[in-house]
């Protein structure tokens, strides 16, 4: 859902028909995770997203790369032919490490995008780095938390069946008529700590 919302705006600050989030990868595998703003799910589909071509150019030279008409570039590969003109895809990087690739492209016919757009998405890059390592440092939490939980959870469920023999125990040895003093003492004793819990 972050990365929607991140394609979706991003779209629109750089003025771009379509906008798509690749993570990195090498050009053996597709680029994960792989999120399409501006295309319906069936021309994202058709795109290859692996790191080749323009797309890997971006992810491998981790520079910012800007093309006026990609329709004619033989580094585009796997985009429906006819649909993209200009292009332009930034690396996304945290604390030197990289985390995406943003790729912008505009319709054929429209104006290239211009090193102010250039410099914009770059910007934009840098604020999708931080967001997306907050989104992934949220979830190391909760699942973090929720592994705490889980282990109090089964540790506390563990506890209570002992807990209880003991607490029974002590109940009847404190009610026996000929229990001595010395035996009330230690049931007392070891009752104490249970009784906490």
């Amino acid at each position: 859902a972050l990365l929607h919302t991140i394609a979706d705006r991003a779209r629109d600050v750089v003025d771009a028909d379509y906008c798509a989030i690749g993570g990195v990868g090498d050009s053996s595998r597709p680029l994960d995770p792989w999120v399409v703003s501006g295309a319906s799910e069936e021309e994202a589909n058709a795109v290859a997203p692996r790191p080749l071509g323009l797309l890997g150019a971006v992810a491998t030279a981790r520079v910012s790369i800007r093309v006026a008409d990609a329709a004619g570039d033989p580094a585009l590969r796997g985009f429906p032919s006819g649909r993209i003109g200009p292009f332009l895809g930034t690396p996304v990087a945290h604390n030197g490490r990289d985390v995406a690739n943003l790729f912008f492209a505009r319709k054929e016919g429209r104006p290239p995008f211009t090193e102010e757009d250039e410099r914009v998405a770059t910007l934009l890059a840098a604020y999708v780095g931080v967001a997306i390592e907050n989104a992934r440092l949220y979830t190391d939490a909760r699942r973090a938390t929720q592994a705490r939980e889980d282990l109090l959870a089964t540790v506390s469920h563990d506890l209570k069946n002992p807990l209880s023999v003991i607490r029974m125990a002590l109940g009847i040895l404190r009610s026996g008529e000929e229990a001595k003093a010395a035996m009330r003492a230690q049931a007392d004793r070891c009752g104490k700590p249970v009784r906490r819990h």
